[in-house]
């Protein structure tokens, strides 16, 4: 089944240019309300984010749909520019989903995750940034092209944060889902932060290289340069 076809079930539209926008689906949504009783979900501590005065490392998705409101919003609860200057952000498509192990979204033989890794390292130790906001969204078209729903996302991030420590260990990593809620939430759009304590609670949930290599049994697990 075409990708096309795939996303006119999934209920998606089309805007004018023909191009894809997806639409989270009720299974998302019921994986979202999941997540938020069992606390993996959990609102933004914003006194967290005022206390990164020495500046933050920004990874998200580059969907244009969503980068401008996003950013703004996040602007509003960081320090005050003049007292912090330093806001690195870094967009790619797909956002930290990237560097989950075994990703789909980093096709075989290219080494975007290794590049974006690279590129959080110069970051943090180049311009001594001591904070990072890694971000993912629902629903992404990167993701949906690659049949990854909302428990691969947030998985994934929680695996993206073991790679991004393993590089930069120094390095505080405050992990954020922006979900759109659609048809199921008024089109709210929501910001949560992804908790890796609450997830380790949850022994039933298999871990998203375990889910990703079911799906793609090609993939390999890299997180590093040989």
């Amino acid at each position: 089944m075409s990708c096309r076809q795939r996303f006119k079930i999934a209920g998606g539209q089309y805007n004018s240019l023909g191009g894809e926008m997806p639409q989270i689906c009720e299974k998302d949504w019921q994986t979202v309300q999941e997540f938020r009783t069992n606390g993996i979900l959990v609102d933004l501590d914003k006194e967290k984010l005022q206390s990164m005065n020495t500046g933050v490392i920004v990874l998200g998705c580059g969907d244009a749909n969503r980068d401008p409101e996003d950013t703004d919003y996040l602007m509003r609860l960081l320090p005050n520019h003049a007292k912090m200057p330093k806001v690195h952000s870094i967009k790619r498509n797909g956002g930290a989903m990237l560097l989950a192990p075994a990703s789909p979204l980093v096709p075989l033989g290219r080494t975007a995750h290794l590049d974006l890794l690279d590129d959080i390292y110069d970051a943090h130790v180049e311009l001594g940034i001591m904070n990072m906001i890694a971000k993912a969204h629902i629903k992404c078209l990167k993701c949906f092209q690659k049949n990854l729903f909302a428990n691969h996302v947030v998985l994934g991030l929680i695996a993206a944060k073991k790679v991004i420590k393993t590089r930069c260990p120094d390095l505080s990593v405050t992990l954020c889902l922006d979900v759109d809620g659609g048809e199921f939430n008024n089109n709210r759009k929501q910001t949560f932060k992804v908790s890796r304590t609450a997830l380790q609670g949850c022994s039933h949930l298999p871990t998203v290289v375990d889910l990703l290599q079911e799906q793609y049994p090609d993939r390999v697990t890299v997180t590093h340069r040989h």
